[in-house]
């Protein structure tokens, strides 16, 4: 199993990734034992299953999952020996070990972790893992999450699921489950606006946005999301008569449809990929939030 490090010192951050985790939390099972001075506490649980176009991010792998969580009490890095998480139904092991840069102790926050089966580079195992933070007094917290079908679902029984991707080939039976889908780009132009039509082939399709690069393919910003926190669409998608799986959807985006980073502005945007989301199990929160995620490649202008 392998461990891929983003460090961070906000959780809103992640989205210099390309890839963005979701504000969905988890209220997790804890159990606290034996604990001497730190009075620690996994509170919140952030997580999201992300489906990756390879040439995007220059990996081998298409399928992995993000998480990180939220905690109480006081702890720096050199409190912890190690994180274990894993799945107690198989062999799925990911340890991480200490470094000053997981952890954030102003806002107390760990993480985030990108975690991928270096053996299954293209799926990845969904069900309950078991998160254990193993202290240097002996102590060691526990915590639970569980890693949803895409839309929300819970499988009805106790047999093994795997989310495979569009570059899995080998998924036989039932057991296998497709990840959210990416989305195919038809045609894509910028001049005073940028125009993007493009199709997804995926019922749990419900809301997206595109990430957008400089001339070093920086990321440098993203448009703001296809639907806003009341769940209607912006106009900038299909002048917000709809937003479907099964037809071309159309963007048109000037400026002010865009969030930048820094100082950066709509001519500084040379190139684009689209994230689309789930999330419609969550729209009556009335906030942004989903469980999966899928990325194109990087397209540009």
């Amino acid at each position: 199993m392998h461990i891929r490090f983003i460090f961070i010192f906000n959780i809103f951050l992640i989205v210099l990734l390309g890839c963005t985790v979701p504000n969905n939390t988890i209220a997790p099972t804890t159990t606290i034992t034996t604990i001497k001075s730190y009075n620690f506490k996994i509170e919140k649980i952030y997580w999201v299953v992300i489906n990756a176009n390879t040439n995007f991010q220059n990996t081998e792998y298409s399928c992995y999952y993000m998480l990180s969580f939220t905690y109480s009490g006081d702890i720096t890095y050199d409190d912890i020996t190690f994180i274990r998480i894993y799945n107690p139904s198989n062999s799925t092991r990911f340890i991480i070990n200490p470094v000053a840069t997981m952890i954030n102790t102003n806002t107390k926050y760990i993480g985030i972790f990108q975690m991928f089966d270096e053996n299954n580079l293209n799926n990845v195992e969904l069900g309950e893992y078991q998160i254990e933070v193993y202290l240097k007094n002996n102590s060691i917290i526990k915590a639970s999450v569980y890693f949803t079908l895409p839309g929300g679902v819970i499988p009805s029984n106790d047999k093994k699921i795997i989310a495979y991707t569009e570059d899995y080939k080998d998924a036989t039976n039932d057991s296998f489950v497709p990840c959210l889908k990416r989305s195919q780009v038809m045609d894509y132009t910028k001049t005073d606006s940028i125009n993007i039509k493009f199709k997804i082939n995926d019922k749990n399709t419900y809301n997206g946005c595109i990430k957008v690069y400089d001339s070093q393919n920086n990321l440098i910003g993203h448009s703001k999301y296809f639907r806003n926190e009341n769940q209607t669409l912006n106009s900038f998608i299909n002048n917000a008569n709809f937003f479907n799986n099964d037809v071309t959807n159309d963007l048109i985006l000037t400026q002010n449809d865009f969030i930048f980073f820094s100082s950066y502005n709509f001519n500084d945007i040379k190139g684009f990929n689209i994230e689309i989301y789930d999330g419609e199990q969550y729209k009556n929160d009335f906030r942004i939030n989903y469980d999966y995620v899928s990325c194109t490649r990087r397209y540009n202008f």
